[in-house]
């Protein structure tokens, strides 16, 4: 027995693993590549199973798999007798395997965010898309800011009769009150 060399294709061995928790009913796996990054390991294998007892099936099937049918051992193995998070270390490729509650609080996706996320069905790592923005000559985007000055020029027309009539009323009452309000003052300084 050996551990994962470079005469072993990484994706034959992913298919291998991908393989082994899919057949135990493995949930949400995800694949992340990690070899842009320099960290510790090439790629990462999570998945998530929703009792302790699945979760140490998932582990043991990749394991004996990859024993009989690529002759590989783990250089570790972490958490099998917990069955809570087992962690599988074949040097290029680390297994993480949660039980479902476990996954949502550690959340390893979200700190591997920079991370290329793999399609386990191709093992091919996506392509990045970059959005081009569209070019907008200068003429259209003068016209818009024209619209805009002439429609917010007509909001601040004139006001109409009803405000203009209720203006000269709203301030004869401000000074009602301002006067009141002088009047009190001097009659509380009197007292």
């Amino acid at each position: 027995m050996e551990t994962l060399t470079d005469s072993q294709s990484d994706k034959d061995v992913l298919k291998l693993i991908t393989a082994a928790m899919e057949d135990t009913k493995a949930e949400n796996l995800s694949l992340l590549s990690l070899k842009k990054l320099g960290a510790f390991t090439d790629y990462l294998i999570i998945c998530s199973a929703s009792s302790d007892r699945q979760v140490g099936a998932i582990a043991d099937r990749v394991i004996s798999d990859l024993k009989q049918k690529a002759g590989l051992r783990p250089i570790g193995v972490e958490g099998i007798q917990m069955g809570h998070w087992v962690l599988i270390d074949y040097g290029h490729i680390v297994c993480h395997i949660f039980l479902n509650e476990i996954r949502d609080f550690y959340r390893l996706e979200d700190m591997w965010q920079d991370a290329d996320t793999l399609n386990p069905g191709s093992f091919e790592e996506p392509k990045k898309v970059t959005k081009k923005k569209k070019a907008t000559p200068k003429k259209q985007t003068a016209k818009k800011t024209e619209k805009k000055v002439a429609t917010t020029k007509k909001a601040v027309k004139a006001p109409t009769k009803k405000a203009a009539s209720k203006k000269p009323a709203l301030k004869a009452k401000a000074q009602k009150k301002t006067k009141k309000a002088a009047v009190t003052k001097k009659t509380k300084k009197k007292k």
